[in-house]
């Protein structure tokens, strides 16, 4: 029987909260905010930045004031004493991957408001228990007019994602983007409740087979690896229920996305799995493990494909090299 992606210290929302609260104790947040889903994004930009050694600070105190979160009203709200530095630190973060986060302009808005609202709707209509368990992790959304991004979010600003235009008016694509982001958020907030909240990292040597763009590399490092897996395991279980729910599809498209997304996930699980303590701590292995469970098996594999699922990590180029990597 398949885990329940809804259930346990792994998946579901307020055991992860509760566990997370003492790395946002440490950085001077009441207990009682800490293990909530009320925090505002730069209460974890700058929790992060402080568990990381640097010198930011204590938190501002308006930063504290409760944020609303798992709605689109939420999503879009701009009230915050803390949301203009939030949108100063996504343009900053976004210019080093060539993608501007859009003015919080009337036509802007609008357009992110419809986006996020048809995306929203899918994913409550197709996976609602799991979709109450994963959106209620984003606080904040904002939009990008550069036409390589679907979605981007970061791992030291936990809340807050950025979809792009080119998902307008289209909203199977925009419902995935949106899904793939809120579990990126998620994951961020879950190991904020490991023992080793970031971990150490290689070079880039890990092949990637359906990654290529103009601005990234087909090769990712170990962490990047790991990051991805729990997006992809659930975007599995999201399009094997569409697949069910589907008149035909094949002609729809919905199978051949299961097809897709059920394959990535277990070729990074077979070799995210090979990693040592080092660069996989038991925290992190244990969640590999349990989503592992759940990824459905890819349908109509061939040979090749069959044969990606078992490579050996250490076949891969530099893999000597990277592996024995220390920062």
């Amino acid at each position: 029987m398949k885990p329940n992606l809804t259930e346990g210290p792994y998946c579901d929302a307020q055991q992860i909260v509760r566990a997370s609260a003492r790395f946002y104790t440490a950085a001077g947040v009441d207990p009682g905010a800490a293990s909530g889903l009320a925090l505002h994004p730069m209460v974890d930009h700058l929790a992060c930045a402080r568990w990381c050694g640097g010198d930011a600070g204590p938190v501002p105190p308006e930063y504290l004031e409760p944020v609303g979160n798992g709605t689109v009203r939420a999503w879009l709200d701009r009230g915050h004493p803390a949301d203009a530095a939030l949108m100063r630190t996504l343009n900053s973060l976004a210019d080093r991957e060539h993608g501007r986060v859009e003015p919080e302009d009337e036509q802007g808005r609008t357009a992110l408001e419809a986006l996020l609202t048809e995306a929203d709707a899918l994913l409550r209509a197709r996976i609602p228990e799991l979709w109450d368990q994963v959106r209620c992790f984003v606080t904040r959304a904002a939009l990008t007019r550069d036409e390589h991004i679907a979605g981007a979010s970061w791992d030291d600003l936990a809340g807050a994602v950025v979809l792009g235009t080119r998902l307008e008016h289209r909203p199977d694509a925009a419902a995935e983007a949106l899904l793939h982001e809120a579990v990126h958020a998620k994951t961020y907030r879950l190991t904020r409740g490991f023992e080793r909240v970031f971990i150490e990292s290689t070079p880039e040597f890990i092949d990637i087979p359906w990654w290529r763009t103009e601005t990234s590399s087909r090769r990712w490092d170990s962490d990047r690896a790991f990051s991805a897996f729990p997006v992809y395991a659930h975007l599995s279980h999201y399009y094997e229920r569409v697949v069910r729910l589907s008149a035909d599809p094949e002609r729809d498209g919905s199978l051949h996305c299961l097809q897709r997304t059920s394959f990535r996930a277990r070729y990074l699980a077979n070799l995210v799995l090979q990693l040592d303590d080092r660069l996989l701590d038991g925290e992190r292995r244990a969640l590999v493990r349990r989503l592992a469970e759940a990824v459905p098996e890819p349908p109509c594999l061939n040979a090749a494909g069959a044969a990606a699922l078992r490579l050996d990590l250490r076949s891969f180029p530099g893999a000597e090299r990277a592996l024995c990597f220390t920062s």
